[in-house]
C-alpha cells in the first residue's frame, strides 16, 4: 500500500484492513531502525564507518549493513539491538504505545530527529541536578525540608576496620512546630549578635541520675517571610548576584550548580565569624517563602539567620516586613540514659518483650527500638508536633545512647527531656 506522510484521516481509515497494518508496523519499525543506526554512526562527534560500528558493537560489518539496508529480516533479533546500542552506549526501549504516538514518533525520520548523545555521566548529572532543582521550584521550606520522620544514617564504624565518615547532616528531618515564645528578629533592625560569655546552650542543667547530656547534633532555624512585602516596588533581586556574594561572605565550599529565579537554592559547608566565635555552617537554603539555616545548635543557626537576614536587607534593598512571622526550630541531640528506653518509660515492658521473644522463637534481646509522641489519630502533616526518640545507631560501646529529634530550640528541647527525666525518677520511688 502507498504510505502517506503525514497520515490523514483517509490513510488512518484505510488501516482497518489487519494484514495491512501488520506491514505497516513491520516495515515502518524496521526502516526507522535502519535509518537511525546510519544517523547515530555518522552523527557528527562520531562518523564512524560500519566496520567501526561492527567493531564496538561485536559484529561483522555485513551484519550493519544489511541492518541499515533494511535486509536484516528475521535475524534482526532484540540481543542485536541491545549489543549494537552497547555499541553507541545507548540504551534501548521498547514498549507499545498509543497509535497516534506511533505514528508521530515514526515518521520523525530526518537525521537530526534520531541523533543520540552516547552514556555522559558529567551531562546526566548536571541534568538531574537541574530536575531537582525544578521539582522544588513550588516547594516552602517547610514541605521541601521538613516532610519526613527523622532518619539516622549508619555510618562506617572504626570497630569494623573502616573509616567513618562525617555525621549525617542532610536527612529529611520531622516538620516543625512554631513555639509562641520563640523570638524572632526586630522589625526595626536586623544585625548580626556577638555570641555573649555563659551562652544558653553552655548553661545545661547538671545532669539528674538517669540522663546525661552528650552533645547537639544539629539545629535548624526557619524565618518564614512573605516575599510579596519584602520584594522592592520597582526593579528586584537578580539571584545570581545573591548566590556570589554569599559564597564570599560565608566561605561556602558546597554551590548550587546554577542560581536561578524562582528556584530553592542551597549552599553548603560554610562558616560566619561573630566576634571571637567562628559557627560553621552546615546548609543556608532560600526557599520562595523563607530562609532555613543548619548548624550544630539552634542558638548558633538564629545566629547565622540574624545575620543572614540583616545583611540580605541592607545589601540587596528589600522592604522590611510589615510584621515577622514566629521563627521555626528543629532540634536533633544525643543523650545517654543509665536504662533502656523500655525501662524508664513503658510500664512492665520486659512482660512484652519476653511475650514477643517467644513468639517470634529469638533468644537475642529485644528492645524498644523507637518512641514517639505525637498526635492522635495523625493529621495531614502528623510530624509538626512530634517528639522522636531512638537508639544511636553505629554506637556498639554505649548501649543506651539515644538520638532525640523535637520541633524545638536547643535549649528548649534540653528543658522537655529534663522535666522527662523528673518525671521518670519520681515515678521511679
Amino acid at each position: 500500500m502507498t504510505y502517506q506522510l503525514p497520515f490523514s484521516e483517509d490513510f488512518i481509515r484505510a488501516l482497518t484492513d489487519a494484514e495491512e497494518r501488520e506491514e505497516l508496523v513491520a516495515d515502518q519499525v524496521r526502516t526507522r531502525i535502519a535509518l537511525q543506526i546510519r544517523a547515530l554512526r555518522e552523527q557528527p562527534e562520531r562518523e564512524w564507518t560500519q566496520t567501526q560500528l561492527g567493531r564496538r558493537a561485536k559484529k561483522p560489518q555485513s551484519v550493519i549493513s544489511r541492518i541499515e539496508r533494511i535486509e536484516a529480516e528475521k535475524g534482526l533479533t532484540l540481543q542485536t539491538l541491545l549489543e549494537i546500542g552497547a555499541g553507541f552506549r545507548l540504551p534501548l526501549l521498547l514498549e507499545y504505545v498509543e497509535w497516534d504516538e506511533w505514528f508521530d514518533r515514526m515518521y520523525q525520520i530526518e537525521a537530526a530527529d534520531l541523533r543520540r548523545r552516547s552514556y555522559n555521566p558529567d551531562y546526566l548529572a548536571e541534568r538531574a541536578k537541574e530536575k531537582e532543582y525544578k521539582a522544588a521550584a513550588n516547594e516552602s521550606a517547610l514541605k521541601a525540608v521538613f516532610s519526613a520522620p527523622p532518619k539516622q544514617e549508619r555510618g562506617r564504624s572504626a570497630w569494623e576496620g573502616r573509616p567513618t565518615p562525617e555525621p549525617q547532616r542532610d536527612a529529611l528531618l520531622p516538620r516543625i512546630v512554631s513555639r509562641a515564645d520563640t523570638p524572632s528578629p526586630a522589625n526595626d533592625a536586623l544585625k548580626p549578635k556577638q555570641n555573649p560569655e555563659g551562652r544558653a546552650i553552655d548553661r545545661l542543667a547538671e545532669a539528674a541520675d538517669s540522663m546525661e547530656y552528650i552533645n547537639s547534633e544539629a539545629g535548624q532555624s526557619l524565618q518564614m517571610i512573605y516575599m510579596d512585602e519584602v520584594r522592592p516596588l520597582r526593579g528586584g533581586v537578580f539571584l545570581p548576584d545573591i548566590a556570589a556574594a554569599a559564597i564570599q561572605r560565608y566561605r561556602f565550599q558546597g554551590v548550587p550548580p546554577r542560581a536561578e529565579q524562582n528556584q530553592p537554592v542551597k549552599f553548603e559547608s560554610g562558616a560566619m565569624e561573630a566576634g571571637d566565635l567562628t559557627v560553621p555552617i552546615n546548609s543556608l537554603e532560600i526557599y520562595r517563602d523563607g530562609v532555613l539555616v543548619n548548624t550544630g545548635n539552634t542558638e548558633d543557626s538564629d545566629l547565622v539567620l540574624d545575620d543572614a537576614l540583616g545583611w540580605f536587607f541592607e545589601a540587596f534593598k528589600l522592604r522590611r516586613p510589615r510584621e515577622w512571622l514566629p521563627r521555626k526550630h528543629q532540634s536533633r541531640i544525643i543523650i545517654d540514659f543509665d536504662k533502656s528506653v523500655g525501662d524508664l518509660f513503658v510500664n512492665k515492658f520486659r512482660r512484652l518483650v519476653r511475650i514477643v521473644s517467644e513468639a517470634l522463637g529469638t533468644d537475642r534481646d529485644l528492645e524498644l527500638t523507637d518512641f514517639q509522641i505525637g498526635p492522635h489519630p495523625p493529621g495531614e502533616n502528623p510530624f509538626l508536633q512530634t517528639w522522636f526518640l531512638q537508639p544511636r545507631i553505629g554506637q556498639p560501646h554505649a548501649p543506651n545512647r539515644y538520638y532525640s529529634v523535637a520541633p524545638l530550640a536547643t535549649q528548649a528541647h534540653l528543658d522537655m527531656l529534663r522535666k522527662l527525666e523528673v518525671a521518670v525518677s519520681a515515678s521511679a520511688k
